[in-house]
């Protein structure tokens, strides 16, 4: 396995990290030590740490450790799964500075489905593997699943895969690759058949606020919305949300300009309802008033 040394900037918040949960070996990964790596000076918030092991005793230890250095349990014991049946327990944590993704999981180093999110940092070796090529993917504005797509919920799938194209200025429909990708996905959640509570409510609902994430942060909304719209994802996640996409005049200036402008998940919920039958106001409404069960994001309980 090719490691790399972290530059000192990173060094250093990693050793922050390592204060504020008190655990002697974890990961750091998804888009803070790409965004770091690629830009010295960018602006980091959101942290996802992965640790080794799902123990009561080490959990518990986080979580004193945490509160002790100032931080808010938003979330103290979240249960969470990936590659459909693998546990995580999530700790999510804030101050004034960090908001924390805290995951105990049995193989830290199997995080990310698409190359981009594969980087991670490694404490206390104060290194990074970067074993999927996720910087040469981010300036060359490629993605590519590297786990295999059937080995995941495809909710989850679409989720990582929508947001990571808005944020890296990737085109959804501008590749082959991509158009596949999609289109398996779509297929995969019409065949979804998995029973279990998480799979099949909460799966889906983070999904819809995943969309709604990435449309903010996108940054040609109008041109990101012709992309969702032509790959007929909101079809099988959605169909709500397409109907009122289908009723906004996304070409015209005046709603480009309004889109623009847009700051939270609330106003651009409102935005595109108003744009809905009477009809279709009631799905739209239902599947909006289930964000609430995210009781960690304020923005999601704000908007149902």
């Amino acid at each position: 396995m090719k490691t790399t040394p972290l530059p000192p900037y990173i060094k250093k918040i990693m050793l922050e990290i390592h204060k504020f949960i008190g655990v002697n070996r974890f990961i750091i990964y998804g888009g803070a030590p790409l965004d770091l790596l690629l830009n010295s000076k960018a602006k980091i918030h959101d942290l996802d740490i992965a640790i080794k092991g799902i123990t009561p005793a080490k959990i518990l230890s986080c979580q004193q450790h945490l509160k002790k250095n100032g931080f808010e349990l938003v979330a103290p014991n979240r249960e969470y799964f990936i590659y459909i049946n693998k546990k995580v327990i999530l700790i999510y944590a804030q101050n004034n500075e960090y908001l924390l993704d805290i995951g105990f999981l049995h193989e830290p180093e199997l995080v990310g489905h698409f190359d981009i999110e594969t980087l991670y940092c490694r404490y206390p070796e104060l290194d990074y593997v970067d074993k999927f090529h996720a910087l040469d993917a981010v300036r060359n504005k490629t993605i590519t699943n590297v786990r295999g797509l059937d080995m995941e919920n495809p909710y989850m799938l679409i989720s990582r895969f929508v947001y990571l194209c808005a944020k890296y200025g990737i085109s959804l429909m501008g590749s082959i690759s991509n158009r596949k990708t999609l289109a398996r996905l779509a297929d995969l959640i019409r065949n979804w058949k998995n029973s279990e509570e998480f799979h099949i409510t909460l799966a889906p609902i983070s999904c819809i606020s995943s969309i709604f994430k990435s449309i903010l942060k996108v940054k040609d909304k109008s041109e990101f919305l012709k992309e969702l719209l032509e790959s007929m994802i909101l079809e099988t996640v959605f169909p709500e949300l397409q109907q009122a996409l289908y009723k906004t005049d996304i070409n015209n200036k005046k709603i480009c300009n309004k889109l623009a402008k847009i700051k939270t998940k609330y106003q651009l919920i409102s935005f595109f309802r108003k744009n809905l039958d009477p009809e279709d106001k009631i799905g739209y409404d239902e599947k909006i008033k289930k964000l609430a069960i995210r009781t960690w994001d304020k923005q999601d309980v704000d908007s149902a």
